[in-house]
């Protein structure tokens, strides 16, 4: 689709100590989380760091939901979108997400998060390379953008999708039901591939999407995802409405492991096909990519965390028409990996031939 530069005559980071400063320039305010609370200032939700094994060990979830949680959480990486000026090659940004993996060799995330071009403040970034990490913490001890090609939790990926699926599903991306608030990237998702094949993990987890999704009637789910450093500048700014400011932030600091650390959040949810769905789990910029479950789905998905407004925090669900025939163009078209989870899938590909034989191209589809 593009071309991505070479890693080894570049200078990876755009600054002196290969530090992340976060918020990212390259994000938009969409990309922020909501933590919810109740007229009271409890929280709407729990957090729960994993460890370096990737254990929930402090939490008192029945040990059957524990495993399959954790099992998840292998699956998800942070995701570095490395961006260079196009007029000014010093300048140098990167974008923080998240991904997962949804197959042994491809990983699922949003769109906007690795777009081969983004625009800010009148100047144009192209995207040059694009690094997933798999460890539990991601602080700059750990990571840093002037090494991470050679560290040995990361992995460099690049694009297999076209987007195709926007001429076939053209509209946008409405916020929770309401047609008058589209999401601002439309069918924000995207698949990629590792770019060496052979140095995949041989442990690495992937997950299924869950279809139909069966919340219980607590609707609860729980996100994966790195939330990044954030000020409490724009923590006060992303969440106008919360009591005591000052005590959630430092609520957020403490069950966050002082930010950048895989943690697992728990609250409720509203899935739907036709529009975003929309969850309450707490969440920070950096999760935007982040997996989405719930608790009677085994070690399967059912939908990706985008980010947040003011009011929300929302996702795609893996019911979403538009997300269900990039799947099945780039996930399930592997006869291989289909035959091997075909019982998991049946639903789901009964689900997609509706949707192909009802689009007016379907007869062109796989």
């Amino acid at each position: 689709m593009y071309k991505l530069y070479s890693i080894n005559n570049l200078n990876l980071t755009g600054n002196r100590n290969g530090y992340l400063v976060g918020p990212q320039r390259l994000l938009n305010e969409k990309d922020g989380g909501r933590v919810f609370q109740d007229h009271l200032g409890i929280v709407n939700g729990t957090i729960y760091p994993l460890n370096s094994r990737h254990q929930l060990y402090h939490s008192p979830l029945y040990s059957s939901f524990k495993y399959d949680i954790e099992k998840c959480s292998k699956s998800v990486g942070r995701l570095y979108s490395r961006y260079q000026c196009d007029t000014d090659p010093s300048d140098i940004q990167w974008c923080i997400g998240c991904g997962f993996c949804v197959s042994p060799e491809k990983v699922l995330t949003l769109y906007h998060l690795v777009k081969p071009l983004c625009y800010k403040e009148d100047r144009v970034y192209k995207l040059t390379h694009i690094f997933i990490y798999f460890g539990v913490d991601a602080t700059e001890g750990e990571v840093h953008t002037t090494t991470i090609h050679k560290n040995p939790y990361a992995y460099e990926l690049v694009h297999i999708s076209d987007r195709k699926v926007d001429g076939l599903f053209p509209d946008s991306l409405p916020l929770g039901g309401r047609d008058d608030l589209p999401w601002d990237t439309m069918n924000d998702f995207t698949f990629l591939q590792f770019s060496d094949l052979k140095k995949v993990p041989k442990d690495l987890e992937y997950v299924l999407p869950q279809f139909p999704i069966t919340l219980p009637s607590a609707n609860e789910i729980y996100l994966i995802g790195y939330p990044s450093k954030i000020k409490y500048s724009k923590f006060n700014e992303d969440n106008p409405n919360a009591i005591n400011i000052h005590g959630l932030y430092r609520w957020m600091k403490h069950e966050t492991k002082r930010f950048q650390h895989k943690v697992v959040s728990f609250s409720e949810g509203v899935f739907y096909d036709s529009s975003l769905s929309i969850h309450k789990c707490p969440s920070l910029r950096g999760q935007a990519g982040g997996l989405l479950g719930n608790f009677f789905t085994d070690s399967k998905f059912v939908g990706i965390h985008l980010g947040g407004t003011k009011e929300n925090n929302m996702a795609i669900s893996v019911g979403y028409p538009s997300f269900v025939y990039l799947y099945f163009q780039y996930i399930a078209s592997d006869r291989d990996f289909f035959k091997k989870h075909q019982n998991d899938l049946r639903e789901y590909q009964l689900y997609y031939e509706t949707i192909k034989n009802e689009h007016p191209d379907g007869d062109n589809w796989v």
